[in-house]
C-alpha cells in the first residue's frame, strides 16, 4: 500500500483476528470467573458464524463489500447477539440493534461511496492518524450510533 490507497477498496480478511479475540475473551472470562465476559465471547462467536454463513467477508472488486463493510457486518451481528443475550444491561444493545437495523442501508452506502477514489493516508510506515481514521471509519452514521449508545 502506498501513501494513497488507489482504489479506496480495502481487502483484508480479519477472520483470524476475530476468532483470536473471541478465544481471548473466553480465556479472560474463565480466568476471572466472569459470566459477563463469557457472554461477550459467545456473542462474538455467534457473530463470526453468521458472518461466514451470510458470506459477508471482503470481496475482490471495487464497489463490492470491502474490509470496512465486512467489519460493519461483524459489529452488527455481534450487537444483535448481545441484544439477545443474558446480560443485565442488554437493553442498550437492543436499542443499538434496532437503530443499526433501521440505518443499515445508509451506513453501507456511506462506506461504499469511499470506494473508487484515492484516499490519502498521510504516509506509508507512519500514517497520519486523522487521515487513516477518516478512511477506516467512513460512516458518520455508524460512528454516531456507536458513540451515542455505547459511550
Amino acid at each position: 500500500m502506498e501513501q494513497f490507497v488507489e482504489e479506496g477498496h480495502l481487502r483484508w480478511d480479519s477472520l483470524g483476528e476475530f476468532l483470536a479475540l473471541q478465544v481471548a475473551l473466553e480465556f479472560v472470562g474463565q480466568q476471572n470467573q466472569s459470566n459477563e465476559i463469557q457472554v461477550y465471547s459467545d456473542a462474538l462467536g455467534a457473530a463470526v458464524e453468521k458472518l461466514l454463513d451470510e458470506n459477508r467477508g471482503p470481496k475482490r472488486k471495487v464497489g463490492e463489500l470491502d474490509t470496512r463493510g465486512s467489519h460493519f457486518y461483524l459489529v452488527k451481528f455481534w450487537i444483535e447477539a448481545l441484544a439477545q443475550s443474558s446480560l443485565n444491561d442488554k437493553a442498550k444493545f437492543e436499542n443499538l440493534n434496532t437503530a443499526i437495523d433501521s440505518l443499515s442501508d445508509q451506513i453501507l452506502s456511506e462506506i461504499n461511496t469511499t470506494q473508487g477514489q484515492p484516499q490519502d493516508l498521510g504516509g506509508y510506515y507512519t500514517l497520519d492518524e486523522s487521515q487513516a481514521t477518516k478512511a477506516m471509519f467512513p460512516s458518520k452514521t455508524l460512528n454516531n450510533l456507536l458513540e451515542e449508545h455505547l459511550a
